[in-house]
Formats: structure tokens, sequence, C-alpha cells
């Protein structure tokens, strides 16, 4: 596979869980054209069966990362459908890139 586009970048890629699948897809076309995902979510392990205060806890944490994740990308892929951290993520990309004067999250 050629790399050429994607040499050199960051990217952070937001999506739902359940498209945790497509997610890990993405991430490895990302790598595989010479980008990197230096926050890969998608590999983390299931927080399903935690409740309760340890729940609360771990979704801080993780949000907490996500957004490290998306201040830390030089671009953004969101693929959508999404959940509403998906449109947190596809937010804050936005912003952040207001605020570099950089390029927009790209969508799929």
């Amino acid at each position: 596979m050629t790399t050429f586009p994607l040499v050199n970048q960051t990217f952070y890629v937001a999506t739902s869980l359940a498209q945790r699948d497509l997610a890990l897809h993405v991430i490895d076309l990302i790598e595989r054209m010479g980008g990197s995902v230096p926050y890969n979510w998608a590999a983390l392990p299931d927080l399903r069966g935690k409740k309760g205060a340890e729940l609360e806890q771990a979704l801080t944490e993780r949000g907490q990362f996500d957004l490290e994740g998306v201040m830390r990308a030089d671009r953004t892929v969101v693929i959508l459908p999404g959940g509403s951290g998906t449109h947190f993520e596809f937010g804050a990309a936005v912003a952040i890139a207001q605020a570099r004067n950089s390029r927009k999250p790209v969508l799929f």
C-alpha cells in the first residue's frame, strides 16, 4: 500500500461504541497509510458490567482521555451515526481547529 497523504499526521477517530469494529478498521487503514492514532479508545476494554460509582469514574476518565486525544490530533475523523460522545468530540475538534486556524474534522 502506498503511504503518501497521511505521513506524519496524527488522527483521532470518533464514533459510537456500536461502531467500534469500524473504528478499528479505519484506524488500521490510517496506520497502514503512514498516519498515527496516538489514542485508540476502540482498543480499550469494554465497560459493560461496571455499575454505579465504578462506571461513573471509568466514563469520566475515558471522556478526559477522549478529549485529550482530539486535542493531540492533527485531524479528527468522525464516523456517523455516533452517540452523544461522538458529537461532543466533533464539536471539540471544530473548536480546536478554529483556535489553531487549521483544517476541520472529516465526516464519514
